[in-house]
């Protein structure tokens, strides 16, 4: 399992800098995201390659707002 992580790419890590722009650029101030998620967000939009996995309803809006690529379950969760 260890060398399975190990070989997997390493993630984009956004700056705080890099957070607060994309808080300002998309408008989500006010969309009942925290900072944490924020991050994770902004994390997702500088990798090209990286699709953003939530059930998050809030989370899912800032990312739809802020044009993150999303993953789309083909079934509802049981």
């Amino acid at each position: 399992m260890i060398a399975f992580l190990a070989a997997q790419r390493e993630a984009f890590v956004a700056t705080h800098d890099e957070v607060m722009l994309m808080i300002d650029r998309h408008a989500i101030v006010s969309m009942g995201i925290g900072y944490t998620d924020a991050h994770l967000l902004a994390s997702v939009l500088l990798d090209q390659r990286a699709v953003l996995w939530t059930r998050d309803k809030r989370l899912r809006a800032a990312a739809e707002r802020a044009g993150a690529s999303l993953h789309t379950p083909t079934q509802k969760p049981a």
